[in-house]
């Protein structure tokens, strides 16, 4: 929702807080300085995180696949996801596991005010390997440039 103030989005609908950021989406560096900060967070245990499972959104949509869709290649899919399931337990990671952000891309930095880049989209937080934030944005990077 656009606000009365030039170039400032309205996150937040009739003004206030949500006016404190512009339009323009920040680069690939901005993305780096809040999501190593984000990396450096203590675990908030009152918040209850969960653990992060990258074929769990797979493996509910299979579970879905019903009419019209061949009893065999469902249990084809299945057993496709259970491999990779295995496959990313056995993977070694180098950097601590902890807080992730979930979707750390630039779609999801807005700038401030003060230029300053901010992460938005908060939903995705989990604990996992800090990889995982950084795959999405090799993805985009390698697809798009």
């Amino acid at each position: 929702m656009e606000s009365g103030g030039q170039g400032a989005v309205d996150v937040a609908g009739g003004g206030g807080v949500g006016e404190a950021f512009t339009e323009e989406r920040a680069t690939l560096p901005e993305l780096a300085d809040p999501l190593k900060r984000v990396h450096w967070l203590e675990e908030p245990e009152s918040l209850g995180l969960p653990y992060f499972d990258p074929v769990a959104r797979v493996r509910g949509s299979v579970r879905q696949l019903g009419a019209g869709v061949d009893p065999g290649d469902i249990a084809f899919l299945a057993d496709l996801t259970a491999e990779l399931a295995q496959a990313y337990g056995r993977l070694d990671f180098v950097l601590p596991f902890g807080l992730i952000h979930g979707d750390a891309n630039i779609g999801n930095v807005l700038r401030d005010r003060a230029g300053q880049a901010v992460l938005i989209d908060l939903d995705g937080f989990a604990l996992a390997p800090r990889e995982w934030d950084l795959i999405q944005t090799a993805l985009f990077y390698d697809r798009f440039g």
